[in-house]
């Protein structure tokens, strides 16, 4: 997902969104943890994508507030 789309997305999407990515990042930080995945860098990817949206949440909430 690339910044053009997130910046599309609504609140609540992105929140769902952020949801979604972290559960998938604990599953897979938990399957790393017991067998090795193929590409570990899975794991950093997820994790920035995260941020990223969680940055635009932000964003969304500081221009609600004005």
């Amino acid at each position: 997902m690339d910044n053009k789309e997130i910046r599309n997305l609504s609140m609540k999407d992105l929140m769902d969104k952020i949801r979604e990515e972290k559960n998938d990042y604990y599953k897979m930080k938990m399957n790393h943890s017991v067998t090795a995945l193929e590409n570990p860098m899975l794991i950093n990817k997820k994790r920035k994508l995260i941020a990223r949206l969680l940055t635009q949440l932000s964003v969304l909430k500081k221009e609600d507030l004005k």
